[in-house]
């Protein structure tokens, strides 16, 4: 199978590659779906792992984020529906966030241990 096709704004994001290494490898942890206030499922762009308990696809992903959105409908799942057109740039910075969240470890460090700097005003 070949490598999944994430958004091109996901392919410098760190997290994300990581993304797919820990989940071709069985190492990836996800959290549950979220939903929306009607109960439909929300599925983060670039997203190819299932995160539905026991199904095969929490470890062999999809080849995409659109297949995803119809696997999950398999599972009797209703799919929030993405906004039509270009993704926005603050979705952009929400799904590199989440895709950040599942690696704290990852996340740059302050080299002032959270102290302002004398020269900053």
């Amino acid at each position: 199978m070949s490598e999944p096709i994430g958004p091109v704004f996901l392919h410098s994001c760190a997290a994300y590659r990581r993304y797919l290494q820990k989940g071709a490898a069985g190492e990836l942890s996800l959290p549950p779906y979220e939903e929306t206030m009607d109960g439909e499922i929300i599925v983060r762009y670039g997203e190819v792992y299932c995160r539905i308990p026991g199904c095969e696809h929490q470890r062999i992903p999809l080849s995409n984020t659109r297949s995803l959105r119809t696997h999950l409908r398999s599972h009797g799942g209703t799919v929030a529906r993405y906004p039509p057109g270009r993704i926005s740039q603050g979705a952009q910075d929400m799904a590199i966030a989440w895709f950040q969240a599942l690696f704290p470890e990852m996340e740059p460090r302050d080299e002032n241990g959270g102290q302002r700097n004398e020269d900053e005003n």
